[in-house]
């Protein structure tokens, strides 16, 4: 079994905020490959919209410590910088947008997804479907950077751990069932 596709293992750090409640925050716990498998998915029409959700199982080698508390990020579309940048913007463009999340209808907040440059995590927060982006820096614990001209931009997929298991009990794979909510 190839083990083609780079995740992210973040784990939950629970912080007190500034309003005295209780804040989660996330940080690399392991960057490993893994081997996709689409087990399916489902869709629901509630009050408030259509929700989707996609199921996985993704296939790694064994690593201890790995529990359904945490979460994996998944690259999904990739794009290339468009113009290098320093590590205090907070603009960027893009050479291309297409499959990257669109804008919403009128009246509704877009909802930010976090992408990847180089080793830094980044959050898009406004210009949903175009090519110049605003983004919320050194997000989950990263460091903003500086970064080329071209460099590669990945949207990673945020996937909730459902399981971790080890089909053996011995072996050197473990299988993590997550799942994408859309």
């Amino acid at each position: 079994m190839r083990r083609r596709h780079p995740i992210i293992v973040q784990k939950p750090t629970e912080a007190q905020g500034d309003m005295g409640d209780t804040a989660i925050t996330w940080s690399q716990f392991d960057a490993v490959r893994a081997e996709r498998t689409s087990l399916g998915g489902n869709e629901s029409l509630e009050p408030t919209g259509v929700f989707t959700g996609a199921r996985e199982e993704l296939n790694i080698y064994y690593r201890k410590g790995i529990t359904p508390k945490m979460r994996v990020l998944a690259r999904a579309e990739d794009t290339t910088l468009n113009g290098a940048i320093n590590a205090t913007v907070t603009s960027i463009t893009v050479a291309s947008a297409d499959g990257f999340p669109l804008a919403p209808e009128t009246g509704v907040s877009p909802v930010p997804y976090r992408i990847l440059i180089d080793s830094e995590l980044l959050t898009v927060i406004a210009g949903h479907g175009g090519t110049a982006w605003k983004v919320t820096r050194a997000t989950d614990g990263t460091t903003a950077a500086s970064h080329s001209d071209a460099v590669s931009v990945h949207r990673m997929e945020v996937l909730d751990i459902e399981s971790a298991v080890d089909p053996t009990r011995r072996s050197v794979e473990m299988n993590l069932g997550v799942v994408a909510h859309g």
